[in-house]
């Protein structure tokens, strides 16, 4: 795993193999495995992990121990490299699928989020997400790479969006660490 710092136009960082290789391939066949069928246009969100519990419709018993080994490594990530919230917090875990055409404006996350991790998986070749400023400019890419990770804290001000102007379908994993109202 290596870590970029970065600032421009907010402060995040960039993870170059953020998941082991083994963890990325078996990652990528699960992938395949998960019925994704998603139009033009359409954004498909399935939740791995919510409020603790992996979703085991969609995400068979096969894939759990890949599911938590993606959590820890989320959560050791953070631990080490980041902030956690001094308030009880859940991590949340969700798989993105966006289809040819789609296009997310710019916007921060809910309140309740506390960091966020996006996971770039699918395909080898696609689409990053932009930053942007204040006043909603692009002002940088993070350039898709697979197993390449972008990781920032929630603010007011972090806009961000996505999209998926050419490939068939774009799929991201979604970790995010939300504070637990129900705990607080």
């Amino acid at each position: 795993m290596k870590i970029f710092n970065r600032n421009t136009p907010w402060s995040h960082k960039v993870i170059d193999n953020f998941l082991v290789k083994r963890d990325f391939e078996e990652l990528t066949s699960m992938i395949s495995n998960i019925k994704s069928d998603v139009g033009r246009n359409q954004r498909l969100i399935h939740n791995i992990i919510s409020d603790g519990k992996i979703n085991e419709n969609l995400f068979p018993i096969k894939y759990h121990d890949l599911i938590n080994r993606m959590s820890q490594r989320f959560e050791s990530f953070v631990h080490s490299d980041c902030s956690v919230p001094d308030k009880p917090y859940k991590i949340n875990i969700d798989f993105v699928c966006l289809g040819l055409g789609f296009m997310y404006p710019p916007y921060t996350d809910s309140e309740d989020t506390f960091s966020s991790l996006i996971l770039y998986a699918f395909p080898d070749i696609g689409d990053g997400s932009v930053l942007h400023n204040n006043l909603r400019k692009p002002i940088r890419t993070i350039d898709w790479k697979h197993n390449r990770a972008f990781f920032f804290e929630r603010g007011q001000e972090k806009f961000h969006s996505y999209k998926n102007v050419d490939r068939s379908k774009r799929v991201t994993i979604n970790f995010n660490i939300v504070i637990d109202e129900k705990r607080v």
